[in-house]
C-alpha cells in the first residue's frame, strides 16, 4: 500500500486503480503493476469481495454510506485524498470518483456532476485510463449489429433479461465522456461497439500462484457451469444439453456453481474436468480463465483468432446449436480433455498472468518501454 501523504517524487509514476471491483480485476491488475516496480494505490467500493483466501485486500475501502448523499460524499473524499498524490488514474468499469449514475438524475445540476472529476484531473496534469468491462458501455443495438456483420447467430444480448432497462442514450453518453477525457481506453472488441476512438484490448488478469493445476482423469467426470446471469450465459441451453446426454446414458456429473464464494468455486474447479462457460458472448471472463488454469477443458463461444484472442486459445468453441455435440465429444475423449487442459494452463500463463496483463497495459499506455 502506498502512503498518499507523501509528495510525489521523480521516477516511476504513481498509479491509482479503482474504484470498482469486477471479478478481482482491480486487485489482480494492481498486484501486477506493483510487481513491475510501480507505486500503486487501489481503493474499491464496499461491499466488494476481496481475494480473502490469499490474504489480498484492497488498500482502502470506500464507504457507500446509508444514502446516496453520503455515498457521494465518500467518493468525493477519496478523490480529494488521491488526486494530489498520483500521476495516473486507472478507472475500472468505465467509472470515476463521481458516478455515472448521476447522469440519470432528474436535476440538470446533478447530471452535470457526473464524471466531473475527469476534467479536474486533466487540469491537474494527470493521465486518465478507462477500462470498460461489459454492460457499463455495451448496448444490444451495437452488439447485434456486430454479430450480424460478422456472421454470428448468437450474441450476449440476445436473451438478456436486462434489455428493457438497457439505455442507448445513457451508454452513448458515458462513451462520449470517456472518449473526451481518457488518455487511454482499454476494453475488448465484443464490448466496445459504441466506441469511435481507438481502444486497446485487455484480458482478465489472474495471479497464478493462487490457482493449482490438476487434471482429473476419471470415468465419471464432473462438468460445471457458473451462471452469474443465466440469461447472458446461455444457461438454459447448457442444462438442456446436459439433460439430453444424461438420458442417453453418458456417464458424468453436472453441477451449477451458483451462490458460491470464490473459495468454494475454486475448490470445485479443482475437482472438475470440464467447464461449460458462456455460450452467447464471444468473449470470456475470469471464470473461464480460472477453469483453464486449474486443469479443465473449457467450452464457450470465444473464437480463436477473433476479437482479441490469439489462434492459441484452446477452448472448444461452442454456441447453443453446437454445445450438445461438443460436450458429447469432450466427454467421450479423455485424451482431448487432457490436451485442452494442458494447453489451457500454458495459455493462461502466457496471456492472463497478472504481471503480463499489467505490463501490456503499461506498454500500450507508453509508460513501460
Amino acid at each position: 500500500m502506498q502512503n498518499d501523504g507523501e509528495p510525489m517524487k521523480k521516477g516511476k509514476p504513481r498509479i491509482f486503480v479503482g474504484i470498482n471491483e469486477i471479478t478481482d480485476f482491480t486487485l489482480n491488475l494492481s498486484r501486477g503493476i506493483r510487481e513491475l516496480g510501480f507505486p500503486v494505490t487501489n481503493a474499491v467500493l464496499e461491499p466488494n469481495t476481496p481475494i480473502v483466501e490469499t490474504g489480498v485486500r484492497p488498500d482502502r475501502y470506500i464507504k457507500r454510506g446509508g444514502n446516496k448523499y453520503s455515498h457521494f460524499i465518500h467518493r468525493t473524499a477519496e478523490f480529494i485524498r488521491a488526486a494530489p498524490f498520483h500521476d495516473i488514474f486507472v478507472f475500472i468499469f468505465a467509472e470515476s470518483f463521481l458516478p455515472s449514475a448521476l447522469l440519470t438524475s432528474g436535476s440538470a445540476a446533478v447530471r452535470w456532476l457526473a464524471y466531473r472529476d475527469l476534467p479536474l484531473l486533466r487540469a491537474m496534469g494527470k493521465k486518465i485510463v478507462i477500462v470498460a468491462n461489459g454492460c457499463d458501455v455495451r448496448h444490444y443495438s451495437a452488439t447485434e449489429k456486430q454479430a450480424r456483420e460478422d456472421g454470428f447467430k448468437y450474441h450476449v444480448c440476445i436473451d438478456c433479461d436486462h434489455r428493457d432497462h438497457c439505455s442507448l442514450a445513457l451508454n452513448s453518453k458515458k462513451v462520449e465522456i470517456v472518449e473526451r477525457y481518457a488518455d487511454s481506453i482499454f476494453t475488448n472488441p465484443v464490448v466496445g461497439g459504441l466506441f469511435k476512438r481507438r481502444f486497446f484490448n485487455i484480458l482478465p488478469p489472474i495471479d497464478l500462484s493462487t490457482v493449482s493445476y490438476t487434471f482429473n482423469a476419471t470415468d465419471n467426470p464432473l462438468v460445471i457451469h457458473a451462471p452469474t446471469n443465466r440469461s447472458r450465459k446461455g444457461t438454459k441451453y447448457i442444462i438442456e444439453a446436459a439433460g439430453r446426454l444424461e438420458k442417453e446414458g453418458h456417464r458424468f456429473r453436472f453441477f451449477l456453481c451458483e451462490n458460491m464464494t470464490s473459495k468454494e468455486t475454486r475448490k470445485t474447479l479443482g475437482e472438475s474436468e470440464i467447464v461449460v462457460d458462456q455460450l452467447l458472448s464471444r468473449g470470456q471472463g475470469l471464470f473461464a480463465v480460472e477453469a483453464m488454469a486449474s486443469g479443465n477443458a473449457v467450452l464457450n463461444h470465444a473464437t480463436p483468432g477473433l476479437y482479441g484472442y490469439t489462434a492459441e486459445l484452446p477452448v472448444v468453441t461452442s454456441d447453443p446449436d453446437t454445445v450438445y455435440e461438443n460436450l458429447k465429444m469432450v466427454l467421450e475423449d479423455t485424451g482431448l480433455r487432457e490436451e485442452r487442459a494442458r494447453r489451457g494452463r500454458a495459455y493462461v500463463e502466457k496471456y492472463h498472468d497478472h504481471v503480463a496483463v499489467a505490463g501490456k497495459m503499461l506498454a500500450d499506455m507508453g509508460v513501460l518501454h
